[in-house]
């Protein structure tokens, strides 16, 4: 493992592989475990609502991409630990095209291709950044009653495509690509804030896209 080989004495991760699941303990877990209990390892996996949070994930993000959030995206009828969806931001230059904003993204993420649906002529003016929640068509209705044109996320359904399509709505799948960004800006956060510690960035791998 990279960790036992840096001598690191954690390791910080946003989501675990299936292979650490402690209900069933493998050979494949085992050996993982050993290392990490041989060479003092802890590992720690970051709570899922850092997506969510002010100053969390999505407003991280917004930062990287240089847009400017407007408001919370909430779903008024979710329970309360459910409600927040995403976060409404605003380009902060005077006009971008579907297909610039694909190309900033890109370079941003570092990514040879995107998934993407909409005209790539298309003017961008308001975006519905939302990751790690079900993209649903009552969702969709939500963002255009918004007056949102783009929604970038994690994964969509061609069912939800054709429905975007209907609504003239932008969708960029964004997919890993867009948490090993964030972990990348907190990785940056965090060396500022302790200076004394060396902190080690490891990329996950990216997925084949179609832009």
């Amino acid at each position: 493992m990279a960790a036992a080989r840096d001598k690191s004495d954690l390791i910080v991760t946003y989501s675990l592989p299936d292979v650490w699941s402690f209900n069933q303990i493998t050979d494949e877990l085992y050996q993982k475990m050993k290392v990490l209990l041989e060479n003092r390892i802890y590992m720690y996996a970051i709570p899922k609502e850092w997506i969510f949070v002010k100053f969390g994930f999505i407003e991280l993000i917004s930062e990287l991409l240089e847009l400017e959030v407007v408001d919370v995206f909430q779903n008024g009828d979710a329970p309360p630990h459910q409600k927040i969806i995403g976060r409404m931001c605003q380009i902060k230059s005077p006009s971008l095209s579907l297909s610039e904003i694909l190309v900033q993204i890109k370079e941003k993420l570092n990514a040879a291709q995107l998934q993407y649906s909409g005209d790539l002529n298309s003017s961008i003016q308001k975006i519905l950044l939302t990751f790690e929640h079900p993209l649903t068509i009552p969702l969709l209705k939500s963002a255009k009653r918004a007056n949102i044109d783009t929604v970038i996320c994690d994964n969509y359904t061609f069912e939800l495509e054709k429905t975007a399509e209907e609504l003239d709505l932008n969708l960029i799948n964004v997919t890993l690509n867009i948490i090993n960004l964030g972990l990348l800006k907190l990785t940056q956060a965090l060396r500022l804030e302790h200076l004394d510690i060396d902190f080690v960035f490891i990329s996950l791998p990216q997925s084949s896209k179609t832009f």
